[in-house]
């Protein structure tokens, strides 16, 4: 893969198996652009399902991308995405466990309220 769609797919890894494209690309910033996501499903690597979510097409890719990484970049990535999350879905409960496990993962002890 060519480095700046490598970079999104690892990113993207740390997101789950199924993942809101907005939340990536909030976390990637201006790397996790629309063309990425579409780059993605023509490599095969996600498609897009339902209500706008992407999936990766098999478990162990998503898994490999994951363990790719250095544990201080996945810990990095987790407390962005918590970060992100909060400031997009901080007032929805249903999204609350979501949030709770990047900052876990992050080794962020802080509840989620005081990112806002």
């Amino acid at each position: 893969l060519e480095e700046s769609l490598r970079s999104v797919v690892i990113t993207a890894s740390v997101l789950g198996r199924d993942f809101n494209p907005g939340l990536l690309v909030e976390v990637c910033g201006a790397g996790g652009s629309l063309e990425m996501l579409e780059r993605g499903i023509q490599a095969g690597i996600w498609n897009r399902r339902d209500h706008g979510v992407f999936s990766f097409t098999h478990n162990l890719l998503r898994e490999a991308a994951y363990r790719v990484q250095l544990h201080s970049r996945r810990t990095a990535v987790h407390s962005s995405v918590a970060r992100a999350a909060v400031a997009k879905w901080g007032d929805l409960a249903e999204r609350a466990s979501f949030i709770a496990h990047h900052l876990d993962m992050a080794g962020e002890e802080q509840p989620a309220a005081a990112l806002k």
